[in-house]
């Protein structure tokens, strides 16, 4: 279900903005990118010329985190390339030691980690936000202008101001911004949707 996500977020068509959804492929040319060409995903091709890159924002501890890596990888079109996986930064490079990552990528913090990545012709894609809930919404807006895109683990936030300076990051900024619901995916609960409709 949480992987089923994943594809949707790196997989399904956008309808005519650029998006990590449509990095590589065999589709049709839009325009460049400086992550490489950007194309349309079809489905039935999905050749593509690299892995779409993700950084991760907490999970050094606790379940989530290692749901959310699990989930990006079970396709293999996802590579976790960056992380500021914790607070503490000797637990941060603990945590990227752990998962093989190069010490230069292994950031003390998610504003670091902004900043150098924006910096790198490999930068990440995306970012997946699996801190505690009450920071979700500083480290989105905060990535979301720094030009990533994001997928964050639900909930949105603790409280309507934070959500509506996220909706206004997104809309500034035409990234996109993923809300992980993954029960959505479960076959029980797309059939009571389909019982209430």
């Amino acid at each position: 279900p949480l992987h089923s996500v994943y594809l949707a977020a790196v997989s399904f068509p956008d309808y005519g903005q650029p998006w990590l959804g449509s990095l590589g492929g065999k589709g049709r040319r839009r325009e460049p990118s400086r992550h490489g060409t950007v194309t349309d995903r079809n489905p039935e091709q999905m050749a593509c010329p690299r892995k779409v890159r993700m950084g991760l924002v907490g999970g050094a501890g606790g379940f989530i985190g290692q749901v959310h890596r699990m989930a990006a990888a079970l396709d293999g079109e996802i590579e976790l390339v960056c992380g500021a996986f914790s607070s503490s930064p000797q637990k941060s490079r603990e945590s990227g030691a752990a998962r093989y990552l190069p010490p230069g990528r292994v950031y003390a913090s998610y504003q670091e980690m902004f900043s150098r990545e924006q910096e790198r012709d490999d930068g990440m894609d995306f970012v997946a936000i699996v801190t505690p809930n009450y920071l979700h919404a500083e480290i989105a807006v905060a990535a979301l202008r720094a030009g990533f895109h994001v997928l964050c683990e639900k909930p949105l936030t603790t409280d309507l101001a934070s959500a509506e300076r996220m909706a206004s990051a997104v809309a500034e900024t035409g990234k996109r911004f993923c809300l992980m619901h993954n029960y959505s995916g479960y076959p029980m609960v797309k059939e009571a949707r389909e019982r209430i409709r």
